[in-house]
């Protein structure tokens, strides 16, 4: 019986063609991925998602820039003279035993893309800062976090990993910096989870250790390198970067300043997408339609970015975890980030909302192969053809990790039963407050987690000086609208991108200052286009710039943009200036008038 995979709903899809990637595989032969204690404190190559946080137009690696680490941020409720000394020391036990298990936790980064498993006898130190008379103080933490999260990193350093106990007269906290060097986010579950068995004797939660490390990971990918499966893989890869359309030109500042990395300033915020209901009812919506969680966030993302780009077409950077199919596992414990960004292409002219979703599902199914080969050159090479920030590779990413089981006071954070039995009073009450896990190859990322409340956040890390004033605001709250739209919206699967502009910008919060703004740029616009037609457009809600000769709307945008310090072109007024309206919303938004 023949199928139509194209016209599968992707869940079905993506089953088939997985089923039929694995049959059409010019390789049938089974790779295992070796152990080898022999070689292990020999110096081996930085895996490629390794060399991607470095890699810079030269091909060199560069590390007097700021790396952006991964922070992790938990408060007890306990303190006095003994239990943050004593918490410290059981820290630093716990990490030192985590170093003989992990390898990739003795790793020093060498020259020439290389590192090494250190063989000396490592000793892992928390630092303890004391503030027994003061209550706790965020300033303080806001600034140890800073400090964390802006590391710099030397060849040779050792620790890639920073531990700070802080006594308060009320409390407790521990703050760490962990670098994506070392682990992506199930690495982090796995750490967490680890750390604090040994240092709280917590609830035991089992995880499959396989005896491998990185180190044999990296190794067995390189060894893959000259085979057919790779090289299947490369031709695929390679005829997708080949045609991918432009980077979502977003307002930048001053080019010069974002070339000056070392002085940008890095913040990462967070707010709730949806409550715990709202987010079961969501992904009961979902479902129903048959379509994936990821596709619908990132597509909803892709839309509140369209507005900003002049370009119908563009792409975005996903990122995901890949694991190769010899590891089996994907529970496994091994340390090291495996991380890949899958380049995904986003059309604004697609017609329906619904339709968008399945061309980004499709993209998933047909994407595979992308961990196996990452495109490490090409993407260097790519950075380099599309004039891109040295130390920056793409202007705007996207990571969905709300699958990620990261660890929560209901789950590993809980002690055993006997602790609990004899001695519960006395138990300090630990909780989660921050765990930020993002990279640093996106000036603009959001990432999507669930909170240990069952809610859905978004925590989004950017660099303050790279956008324009307003345009990453304007971006996360139209994000947070749509998802709020296609909870209450039944049409909205049916939307076009510019039905979505158009219901956000009549929905009812929009505040009273945006809408007289609005109103004095709809004037000005009326006026400017009397002057040089000479006549009043029947129907005010159209400005006939097709009816329009060519040096008419030169001077119409020559005289917008001296009206309104703008840079319009030609173009700009014909993709988004069908109406007048659109032009107002288009113009207000350049100027970064947020709907509330």
């Amino acid at each position: 019986m023949d199928i139509d995979i194209e016209n599968l709903d992707p869940i079905e899809r993506e089953k088939i063609l997985k089923g039929l990637l694995e049959l059409t595989k010019p390789s049938k032969k089974i790779q295992t991925i070796l152990q080898n204690d022999q070689e292990r404190f020999d110096i081996y190559p930085l895996s490629d998602v390794q060399k991607s946080y470095w890699v810079e137009n030269k091909g060199v690696l560069k590390f007097n820039h700021r790396l952006s680490n991964i922070y992790v941020c938990l408060s007890f409720d306990k303190t006095g003279f003994i239990f943050p000394k004593m918490l410290k020391v059981r820290l630093e036990k716990s990490v030192n035993l985590l170093i003989q298990n992990h390898d990739i936790l003795r790793t020093k980064i060498i020259k020439d893309f290389k590192q090494q498993t250190s063989n000396e006898n490592l000793k892992f130190r928390v630092e303890l800062k004391k503030y027994s008379k003061s209550l706790r103080n965020e300033s303080i933490l806001e600034s140890q976090k800073q400090s964390l999260i802006n590391n710099h990193i030397d060849y040779d350093e050792w620790p890639l990993l920073k531990i700070i106990v802080t006594q308060w007269k009320d409390s407790t906290n521990v703050q760490m910096a962990i670098s994506p060097l070392l682990m992506d986010g199930d690495g982090v579950a796995i750490f967490l989870t680890q750390l604090f068995q040994n240092a709280l004797r917590f609830k035991n939660k089992h995880i499959y250790d396989t005896g491998l490390t990185y180190r044999d990971y990296v190794i067995h990918c390189e060894k893959q390198k000259g085979t057919t499966d790779y090289l299947y893989a490369k031709e695929k890869k390679l005829a997708r970067l080949e045609n991918l359309p432009p980077a979502p030109n977003l307002p930048l500042k001053n080019r010069r300043s974002i070339r000056s990395f070392e002085n940008q300033r890095f913040k990462i915020d967070k707010f709730t997408l949806l409550t715990a209901q709202e987010w079961e009812e969501f992904q009961e919506l979902i479902a129903k339609k048959k379509v994936t969680v990821p596709a619908v966030l990132l597509t909803m993302f892709a839309d509140a970015v369209s507005k900003w780009v002049g370009s119908p077409r563009y792409y975005l950077g996903m990122i995901n975890t890949y694991h190769l199919p010899e590891l089996e596992s994907s529970n496994c414990s091994i340390l090291g980030n495996f991380n890949t960004v899958d380049f995904i292409e986003f059309d604004s002219e697609i017609a329906t909302f619904y339709e968008r979703v399945l061309d980004i599902s499709k993209q998933f199914a047909f994407n595979y192969d992308n961990g196996r080969y990452s495109g490490f050159e090409e993407i260097r090479k790519l950075r380099v053809d599309r004039q891109l920030g040295a130390e920056v590779t793409f202007p705007v990413g996207f990571n969905c990790t709300v699958n990620i089981a990261h660890p929560s006071k209901t789950d590993v954070l809980k002690p055993d039963t006997i602790l609990m039995k004899f001695g519960e009073k006395y138990l300090p009450s630990l909780k989660m407050e921050e765990l930020n896990i993002y990279t640093t190859q996106f000036p603009f990322i959001p990432t999507i987690e669930k909170g240990d409340s069952g809610e859905l956040n978004c925590k989004f890390a950017r660099y303050l000086e790279y956008f324009q004033d307003g345009v990453l605001e304007d971006i996360l709250r139209r994000f947070k609208q749509n998802i709020k739209l296609i909870l209450n919206d039944e049409n909205y699967w049916c939307y076009s991108t510019k039905e979505t502009f158009k219901t956000i910008a009549s929905s009812n919060f929009v505040e009273v200052e945006s809408q007289n703004y609005r109103k004095e740029i709809l004037k000005e616009l009326k006026k400017i286009h009397f002057d040089i037609v000479g006549y009043k457009s029947e129907n005010l809600e159209s400005l006939y710039f097709f009816g329009m000769y060519s040096i008419q709307i030169l001077r119409f945008c020559s005289e917008i943009n001296k009206e309104f310090d703008e840079s319009f072109t030609p173009d700009d007024l014909l993709l988004f200036g069908e109406t007048v309206n659109d032009l107002v919303e288009y113009i207000a938004y350049k100027k970064g008038i947020n709907n509330g």
